[in-house]
């Protein structure tokens, strides 16, 4: 029933522009840059975003949407799978030692014209870190950019890819440095 709105949803959203996309990404590959021992708590995650739908757009030199890029799942969806995968790539146990709400501010890409960094992304996840009676919020803010020859759907892949796995590992880092 969950897949039948998405899709519909989706449906909806593609009428409103000129065209759209759906993206998939492949499965997340934990890194083993990080151990640890610690017992980590996600109590929550939020995607705050403004539009949650799109995560991607290609506009032409006036800046208007030619083309809209959506993911196959939720990026909070997919975010939580990821970090969860990697904190137990690194030896995190779940459990209450560390407990830590997330918060999904800014993810996006736009591609735009055919000279220079063409490409371009942000994203920033604001982490709320309790141990015992302290909290610590960190901010991760990671512009990136590239150039691509074509304005081409199949460019986001491996650029979107890239700026999630970067998020998750930065953002797992950030949390076991506590």
């Amino acid at each position: 029933m969950r897949v039948a709105i998405i899709a519909i949803c989706m449906f909806v959203l593609a009428g409103c522009f000129g065209s759209s996309s759906v993206l998939m990404l492949k499965e997340y590959n934990p890194t083993t840059q990080i151990s640890s021992h610690k017992s980590v708590l996600i109590n929550s995650i939020s995607d705050t975003r403004a539009n949650q739908s799109i995560v991607a757009t290609i506009t032409d030199s006036k800046g208007s949407v030619e083309h809209s890029i959506m993911l196959g799942a939720s990026l909070k969806d997919i975010f939580a799978k990821a970090l969860k995968e990697q904190l137990r790539a690194s030896g995190v146990t779940n459990g209450r030692d560390i407990i830590v709400d997330i918060e999904i501010a800014e993810f996006s890409a736009n591609l735009s014209g055919y000279s220079g960094e063409n490409l371009k992304g942000k994203s920033k996840v604001i982490i709320k870190i309790k141990k015992d009676d302290t909290t610590i919020t960190k901010t991760i803010s990671q512009p990136q950019s590239k150039y691509v020859l074509l304005p081409r759907v199949a460019e986001f892949e491996p650029f979107i890819t890239d700026m999630l796995n970067d998020m998750v590992l930065s953002s797992a880092k950030a949390i076991l440095a506590n």
